[in-house]
Order: C-alpha cells, then structure tokens, then sequence
C-alpha cells in the first residue's frame, strides 16, 4: 500500500468540485427490506463454503468464524474463488495476531471511549448495525503523543465487538444476515485535528485494514453532518478505496433536512443516540458486555413489532 504520494499537491486537491463528487459517491437509501438478496447463498455458493471450510478450519480462532455468514463474506470479496479466500483470511489471521485482537481488551483504552462514540443499532426489520460519533476524536493528537497503536486497537477491538455481536444478533432471532449498516456522525470534523497531514495515512489505514480484514461486513456505510473538508478529505483518501466499498457509501452533508428523513425511513428513535435525531443514550453502547447489549436490542425490537 503506497500512500506517499498522497501529500503532493494537498492545497490543490482541496478545491475540488465537491458537488461532482459526491454526486458520484452517493447511493440512494430505501426502507429496509426483511430478505434481501445478499442473506441468501446459491448452490455454488453452498458447495464451496464446504470446501472453503474444510481448509481453513485449523486457522479460525473465534467461533462465528466456522459460519457460513462469516465465510462467505471472503469468498464473496474474492469473487468465489476459493484459493484467493484462503490466502485473504490467512492474512487476515496474520493481522489479528500482530494485534493480539483475540486476546485484546480494548476497553482499557479509557481515552478513546470519551473521544470516539459507538452504539449498535437494529433497522426496523432487526438488521444490526453500528453508529459512531467521530465529533470528539482528535487524531493529529493520538499522532504526536504515540498512540496510533491504541487507537488502531481501539477501533478494530469496536469493529470485532461488532461482528461479534452482529452473528449473536442473528442467531438468536433465527435469521440469516450477512451484511449490516455503519453510520457515521462527522459532526464538528476539522483540517488541524482530524484531517492533517499526519492524520491522512491514519485514515488510508482505517480504510485499507476494514476492506481486507472485515470484507463485505456493511451492506450500506453512510456518514451524516459532513463539512467540506471531510469531503475534500475522502476525494485524497479515495483512490485507495475499492469500488465495491465506493458503491455502498453515502456522505450526507451538515444538512440535518436531508439526513434526518433518510434515518428515519430506516430506524426508529429509539434505537439512535441523540446526534444522529433519535433518543437511545447509552443502551446500546458498544462497550456494554455483548449478552446485555444484545439482549437490549433484541427486547427494544420486540416492543416495536
């Protein structure tokens, strides 16, 4: 990954046309749909899960990994093919040994619960999904004090802690769901704290090590509250994202008009913190041990049907 040349001519990267640009990103939101197409597997999907399986099985070291949801994901990111699967989730395993991912607790990084918010939330058909509030994170901060370690933990342990959470979702309902939503609040998002120089190979990291690592996970990544130069950001960090991940973005901007009835077609109040219009609070914090979380939600839901 070569990202260098990414600093070369910044001041003039910023005066693109954004209205261009986001026309080109965008994807239109509809309702939540109970089946959709993705939760499915076809025959040849099916017969090569087995396969896919029986080959990686020595290597999985959490038990969603054995699922079919979790699996498929790799063979789906490859295209089917069952020997570029194996390599991705081999390095895939690589990556979380060097982080010690199985083993961290990343809510030990007391700092980075304060600065970067995160709930999960269920869609009116229960879909999961996970909310985050990037307001209060100061990366050029993180940078000069030496905890890019930290932070790079802290959000794969959420990511982690998600998924986790993700397959107990649906398991315990009894549907099969592959793929769930992200949104992001970029609320308050500035050039000298969140959008430096020494921040921009930050988010170039973020970015690659989610694609790889955590492939086909969210059917739909949407970011509300977006200023200007979270824009101009995203058109630097851009050619370094895959189309598949380009294809399944929203960025709405600080207009709360066009963000609000969009979520609100998609999720209820209840199940939204205050800064993205709903009125959760904290019953669904992603740092809540996984069977009280899931447990929340799952009784939330069942008060709404």
């Amino acid at each position: 990954m070569k990202i260098v040349y990414v600093f070369i001519n910044f001041s003039v990267i910023l005066l693109i046309d954004f209205n261009k640009f986001c026309a080109t990103t965008s994807v239109i939101l509809h309702p939540s749909n109970t089946n959709l197409a993705f939760d499915s597997y076809t025959e040849e999907e099916l017969v090569k899960l087995l396969k896919l399986r029986a080959l990686i099985k020595d290597d999985l070291t959490q038990p969603y990994m054995f699922e079919n949801k979790y699996l498929v994901r790799y063979l789906r990111f490859k295209n089917l093919d069952i020997d570029a699967a194996v390599v991705a989730m081999k390095e895939n395993f690589l990556w979380r040994n060097k982080l010690n991912l199985d083993s961290l607790d990343f809510l030990t990084y007391t700092k980075f619960k304060r600065e970067l918010s995160c709930q999960m939330t269920l869609d009116y058909q229960g879909r999961p999904g996970l909310v985050t509030s990037l307001m209060n994170l100061n990366i050029r901060q993180v940078v000069l004090s030496g905890n890019t370690d930290k932070l790079r933990c802290y959000v794969f342990g959420v990511i982690e802690r998600t998924v986790v959470n993700f397959h107990l979702i649906s398991n315990r309902t009894g549907r099969e769901m592959i793929e769930g939503y992200a949104l992001f609040n970029m609320a308050g998002f500035n050039l000298r704290t969140q959008a430096c120089t020494a921040c921009i190979p930050i988010w170039i990291e973020l970015v690659d090590s989610y694609e790889r690592f955590y492939p086909r996970f969210a059917y739909k990544l949407i970011t509300i509250n977006s200023p200007r130069i979270f824009q101009r950001l995203f058109a630097i960090i851009k050619p370094f994202v895959s189309g598949d991940t380009l294809s399944r973005l929203t960025i709405y901007s600080i207009d709360k008009s066009e963000w609000k009835p969009e979520l609100d077609k998609i999720f209820s109040k209840d199940k939204l913190p205050t800064d993205f219009g709903g009125s959760s609070g904290e019953t669904y914090s992603i740092l809540l041990p996984s069977d009280e979380l899931v447990e929340n939600l799952l009784t939330g839901q069942q008060k709404l049907e």
